[in-house]
């Protein structure tokens, strides 16, 4: 039994130090475990750190590059501003160089026009007053011309844009018709040049209501469909003038006529184009369709009219090409008083012919087309005018307007005029082709001007009023002589 007890107590000794070194060990486990969380805490304290600091050097690297990007785009800027100004500045010496050179001018004409006889200004400075100021009127046109000038590749376009084509084709055929009668009174004879003063009077006129239109434009007050009315008047009055006074057949305005015709073809592009697209856009809105064509007449309109209209476009998009070369060649024959012969004026008048019956029929669309819409979209009250269009009534009208203007019926939509498109194209590029052959162009006659044969007519005249005044002094001094000969033999 003792030695039980002793065993026991022996057990329980070792039991109470085997507990005890496990509460050790657990207390040093738990401390252990403290330190691996504050060891944990640390390192994701650390790792935050390091990601803050990597973040602020990605910070810091992009302000870096911004700040270069944004000196060198100031160096840029500045370099440019330079450049522009250095520009600025030989623009305004160029201008004020050439504001003396044009006093100088004035004032030498002022010093130089007390010499000359009241002769000249009775009969002379009428006929040249005439020819400046018609060269004045292609100036001016050119430069109204060129500020009326619009994007190409605008998203829509508006009533304005097509009437600002139709103004810049007016434009372009009176600055034409101004440079032929220009070209011609610079060229005519001496007896059709004192005729000139007559015209002056006309080009005066014209030139002030070409001056109130460009106020218009440099007051940004200028609206396309307002004064496209007055500009086709000018162009009918000019057109007039030209043909009244300048002949047909005239060799010495032979460049001229090329370049009015090829500028012609060039500016009748545009005008197709601005009135095809527009009336493309108008049927293809999905919004304003809806107002005009029924529901069961939309997806065969889809289907049929709209890539036959497309097509067209691009009929017309590829002839402008070469009418812009012909024009840029027909310039450069002009500058080189280089005239082509008389089957390039056949060819340009066939081309001529197709382009004015294309836009004339692409006139004629778009008005059928803008009428439908805008008797759709009511009156002032927003009630519509009439009832939706059927894709019948439009076919009909497309052809009705082909009758008038190509003298046939076309089979499908806009048939015809995707044949005349095309054709257009072709007869274009042949032209382009014939002017273009050096064996077909000659070099035209430069004749002297009028101006100059009058002013050798009057020194003639002056010389010989000169030799008459020395006769007619010698005959008086012999006069004198022969008395006082009688004089002294009477004495």
């Amino acid at each position: 039994e003792q030695g039980l007890r002793a065993e026991l107590e022996r057990m329980s000794a070792v039991a109470s130090a085997r507990a005890r070194r496990v509460d050790a060990l657990e207390e040093a486990v738990a401390d252990r475990q403290h330190t691996a969380e504050q060891y944990r805490e640390l390192v994701a304290t650390l790792q935050a750190d390091v990601q803050g600091l990597r973040a602020r050097e990605q910070t810091q690297a992009g302000e870096v590059a911004s700040a270069a990007l944004q000196a060198q785009q100031a160096l840029s800027l500045n370099l440019q501003l330079r450049s522009t100004a250095l520009r600025t500045r030989a623009r305004a010496v160029d201008l004020e160089l050439r504001r003396l050179d044009a006093d100088q001018a004035t004032e030498r004409l002022a010093m130089t026009e007390p010499f000359l006889p009241d002769h000249f200004f009775r009969t002379e400075a009428g006929a040249l007053g005439a020819v400046l100021s018609v060269r004045r009127l292609a100036a001016k046109a050119d430069v109204l011309c060129a500020q009326l000038e619009q994007d190409e590749a605008a998203a829509s376009i508006s009533d304005a844009f097509v009437a600002a084509a139709d103004v810049r084709a007016q434009l372009s055929q009176f600055s034409g018709g101004a440079a032929l009668l220009a070209g011609y009174l610079s060229t005519c004879s001496a007896a059709d040049f004192a005729h000139a003063p007559a015209l002056q009077t006309d080009a005066q006129g014209m030139e002030r209501r070409l001056n109130g239109l460009i106020d218009l434009v440099r007051s940004e007050e200028f609206r396309a469909p307002d004064a496209l009315p007055e500009v086709r008047r000018l162009t009918a009055q000019l057109r007039e003038m030209a043909d009244t006074h300048v002949p047909q057949t005239l060799e010495a305005t032979a460049p001229q006529r090329l370049a009015n015709a090829a500028s012609r073809l060039a500016f009748a592009a545009d005008e197709q184009l601005a009135n095809l697209v527009f009336a493309e856009q108008l049927l293809a809105e999905p919004e304003t369709e809806s107002l005009v064509f029924a529901d069961a007449d939309r997806q065969v309109l889809a289907m049929r009219v709209l890539p036959a209209m497309a097509s067209v476009v691009q009929n017309c998009k590829a002839a402008k090409l070469p009418a812009l070369k012909l024009l840029r060649q027909a310039d450069d024959m002009l500058r080189a008083n280089v005239a082509a012969n008389d089957r390039a004026f056949e060819l340009a008048d066939d081309v001529l012919q197709a382009s004015d019956e294309l836009r004339d029929y692409s006139v004629r669309v778009r008005s059928v087309v803008q009428s439908y819409f805008v008797s759709a979209s009511g009156d002032g009250d927003g009630e519509p005018i009439m009832e939706s269009v059927s894709l019948e009534r439009l076919q009909q009208d497309l052809a009705s307007i082909a009758q008038d203007v190509f003298g046939s019926t076309e089979a499908t939509p806009l048939g015809l005029a995707l044949s005349v498109s095309q054709r257009l194209g072709r007869e274009l590029s042949a032209l382009l082709a014939f002017v273009g052959d050096d064996q077909n162009a000659q070099s035209a006659d430069r004749a002297e001007a009028p101006w100059v044969a009058r002013a050798q007519q009057f020194k003639s005249s002056l010389v010989q009023n000169t030799d008459v005044e020395r006769r007619t002094r010698e005959l008086e001094e012999e006069i004198v002589s022969v008395r006082r000969e009688l004089k002294l033999r009477d004495q």
